[in-house]
């Protein structure tokens, strides 16, 4: 269930003469934590090959505070500010592991305390659509909508295709839907880069569109759709096309994306490339119970001087279920095998993970 802030504006403006009440936000969240058991097999010699071991994880466990205000004339205020919490350990951290342009496997750690930035934003809606300034996930990253079954998880559709980003220093324009089926949706990033004092030649990221994500999305009772496109969005121009159609109460989908370093991050022969495509199904097999399956595929491709110097594949298949208690409480499990094919010596790997969790929305 919603809470209502009026409680605490009351409280504080009795602590606080003088301070006026403002219009009740709201305050929600959701807490999601599992139980899983990760099996690995890794192609190393010089290490041991496979292990297995238990973990407790939170999958985006998280709490923020929304709302709008009336301004007339048929304008709407809008704000939001969202922090991501660390169920499992109380301390927010996440590693990332990559392969860079050496072929080197890399792994960078996010260590950020309890709580870590989501979306936070202040805007304005009205006929015209909605104009937005913060930090959100963009255009191409909502673009996904609902096909991705494992969100958060594990399985994520971020693991195999790229686009999956949230921008900060952002200005975000969306129309209304046209035609009741069409919205139009851009996001500007600004570099926040200034070349005083700048000795060098290389490109300043001084603009208002550095980079910049667009969508376009078409919607209806059966059919949804979205074309997606990313310019220099963390380093990388992406393509990406989704569908999802629902057959009665069963859901397909589909997400395909083809994506290239930004050409003012390498040179065209140098530039690093990445294809992948997930298809999903959710099929509900009572008011409760629902079955869900994603696979997904991609291939990721380091250039050097014209020559490829390496080839990674990714592979993954998962199945799982949800058992809904309630619209905000369920427990769900599920399978997920992974792997990953590597030119470079040592570093191929499976994984397979099984998980049972709960989530509670309030």
């Amino acid at each position: 269930m919603k809470r209502n802030l009026l409680a605490l504006a009351v409280g504080a403006a009795v602590a606080m003469p003088g301070v006026a009440l403002a219009d009740a936000a709201t305050i929600y969240g959701r807490m999601d934590l599992s139980l899983g058991r990760v099996t690995i097999d890794k192609d190393d010699s010089s290490v041991n090959e496979d292990g297995s071991n238990w973990e407790v994880n939170s999958h985006a466990s998280r709490f923020g505070v929304k709302g709008d205000a009336d301004l007339g004339n048929g304008l709407k205020a809008i704000y939001k500010i969202e922090w991501q919490v660390s169920g499992d350990e109380g301390t927010y951290s996440k590693t990332t592991t990559y392969i860079d342009d050496a072929g080197d496997s890399v792994t960078v750690s996010d260590d950020s305390g309890d709580l870590k930035a989501r979306n936070r934003y202040v805007g304005l809606t009205g006929d015209f659509g909605a104009v937005m300034l913060g930090k959100m996930d963009t255009p191409m990253k909502k673009s996904q909508g609902k096909v991705d079954q494992f969100d958060n998880y594990g399985a994520d559709i971020a693991r195999t295709i790229m686009g999956d980003v949230r921008a900060s220093n952002v200005l975000a324009v969306s129309s209304p839907k046209v035609a009741d089926a069409l919205t139009f949706s851009v996001a500007l990033i600004p570099g926040e880069e200034n070349d005083v004092d700048d000795s060098t030649d290389t490109n300043v990221e001084d603009g208002l569109a550095d980079a910049w994500s667009g969508s376009v999305v078409f919607t209806s009772k059966v059919i949804y759709a979205a074309f997606a496109i990313d310019d220099n969005v963390a380093g990388w121009d992406t393509y990406r096309g989704v569908a999802q159609i629902s057959a009665g109460n069963v859901k397909l989908g589909a997400v395909v994306t083809v994506s290239e370093q930004n050409s003012d991050s390498e040179t065209g022969v140098d530039a690093d490339e990445k294809t992948g495509l997930v298809l999903s199904v959710a099929i509900p097999v009572s008011k409760k119970i629902t079955l869900k399956g994603q696979v997904g595929s991609s291939k990721f491709e380091n250039n050097e001087d014209g020559v490829l110097e390496n080839e990674i594949k990714q592979a993954s298949i998962t199945v799982g279920a949800d058992y809904n208690f309630t619209k905000q409480t369920k427990a769900y499990a599920f399978i997920d095998s992974y792997a990953e094919d590597s030119d470079i010596p040592d570093a191929t790997a499976t994984q397979v993970m099984l998980s049972l969790g709960m989530q509670h929305k309030f």
